[in-house]
């Protein structure tokens, strides 16, 4: 399923980024791969709600980006834990 979520926070040594879910305020945490980017406030989408790799649209960038997906519905201590 297709969900719109919006970059909150990046942890750039370790390529990992939280977004939060426009729509239901879930938390997802995906990996960057390969050349992608993204920014903290992008808008991205796509499969957001399943673990492992992905492509997402950075809707901002107007660019796709190589993904993988480590926590979908994160909490609070899990987006610590990850992020740093």
């Amino acid at each position: 399923m297709s969900v719109k979520a919006t970059v909150f926070a990046i942890n750039r040594l370790t390529a990992l980024v939280a977004a939060r879910s426009k729509h239901d305020g879930s938390c997802t945490i995906f990996e960057l791969r390969g050349r992608s980017k993204a920014d903290v406030g992008d808008t991205v989408e796509g499969d957001l709600e399943a673990h492992g790799q992905r492509i997402v649209l950075n809707v901002t960038q107007a660019k796709q980006m190589d993904v993988y997906v480590y926590a979908v519905d994160a909490s609070t201590s899990v987006l610590r834990a990850l992020l740093g």
